[in-house]
């Protein structure tokens, strides 16, 4: 019996709540709610993955710049090697470092 009744509320009611939903649509007040669960867990994997990939973008300038200044051999100079190419590489091995523990220890 209430299965019955339900459903009839149901379908007398929904003339107007169709026309309520067109009302608010067509004036753009028209609003979803929806939550997803797994969504900020994606979205927090997308952050931790979009940090990454900029790492290893900035090393790898890093590394391609410094290599170039390396190569370029222009002063001041160590042991016949640009001092800068060199803090440059060195600064990216460092980084390289980083970057591998990092993804290591966040795996386990």
């Amino acid at each position: 019996m209430d299965t019955g009744t339900q459903w009839y509320r149901f379908v007398r009611d929904i003339p107007a709540e169709l026309k309520e939903l067109f009302r608010k649509a067509s004036e753009g007040k028209l609003k979803l709610d929806i939550e997803y669960g797994a969504l900020e867990h994606t979205l927090l994997r997308l952050d931790l993955i979009s940090g990454r990939i900029a790492s290893a973008i900035v090393l790898a300038s890093l590394i391609i710049g410094s290599s170039i200044i390396v190569l370029s051999n222009t002063p001041p100079k160590w042991h016949e090697m640009p001092v800068i190419g060199l803090a440059g590489l060195f600064i990216a091995a460092l980084m390289g470092l980083w970057l591998l523990t990092s993804f290591f220890h966040r795996r386990h």
